[in-house]
């Protein structure tokens, strides 16, 4: 809901904008003034492009994360241009703003943006760290009943995040290289850590796309597992 009203005050923000622009130049609406790319005004462009990159992942959000009309994958990445989007929407507002290169709205700005960049830093940092500690491969598939499988989860070099677990946590498990099998998903962990510190694993039941496919993986299929939780 946050995000939707977010979109929602900068398109009134175009929208008004636009209409003070048009009857100072004596014209009707001019809703070119919405849309134009044209390079003449490039200070203008970039907040237009802004604002289409937000348009763009908060519908995706909406129909992917709330409607579930979109695979995961479809609509989460293109969700990260609101980082692209948040950094012209600031260089548009001190190019071509009248107030926010000016205090006090300068510095709530600048604070906006601080989190923004601090935050896809840590992204970035976390994208970074998160391979060599959660990469695991499959060791063994034991299928246990007709609609139930138990991956056997196998780290080389150790993890010690795992290597602490306790009985009822669970891991987020996805496999990037696997089309369709790259969406996050939680599994509860089976196997005592005192005598698997290396090993995990997961004890799956099939309940759908995911499941269906995750527990036909082979041997040696890297799979990425976060937590434990």
């Amino acid at each position: 809901t946050l995000g939707i009203l977010t979109v929602l005050f900068f398109c009134g923000h175009a929208g008004f904008r636009s209409w003070s622009i048009s009857m100072q130049r004596g014209q009707a609406y001019d809703l070119s003034l919405l849309y134009s790319l044209d390079l003449a005004e490039w200070d203008v462009v970039m907040g237009r492009v802004a604002l289409f990159l937000m348009i763009a992942a908060a519908t995706l959000a909406l129909l992917g994360n709330r409607r579930q009309i979109l695979r995961y994958k479809a609509w989460k990445r293109p969700h990260l241009l609101l980082y692209a989007a948040a950094l012209l929407g600031f260089s548009h507002g001190m190019l071509h703003g009248d107030d926010l290169p000016t205090a006090p709205f300068f510095w709530q700005w600048a604070l906006l943006l601080g989190l923004v960049l601090a935050d896809a830093l840590r992204r970035l940092r976390y994208i970074l760290k998160r391979d060599p500690e959660r990469v695991w491969s499959v060791e063994a598939v034991r299928e246990e009943t007709r609609d139930t499988t138990t991956l056997f989860l196998r780290h080389d070099g150790g993890c010690p995040h795992f290597a602490a677990r306790r009985p009822g946590q669970f891991a987020v498990v996805r496999l990037p290289r696997v089309p369709h099998l790259d969406e996050p998903h939680p599994f509860t962990l089976s196997g005592a850590a005192a005598t698997e510190p290396n090993r995990l694993a997961l004890t799956v039941k099939v309940a759908g796309d995911f499941t269906g496919e995750f527990v036909r993986v082979t041997p040696g299929t890297q799979v990425l597992c976060e937590g434990p939780y």
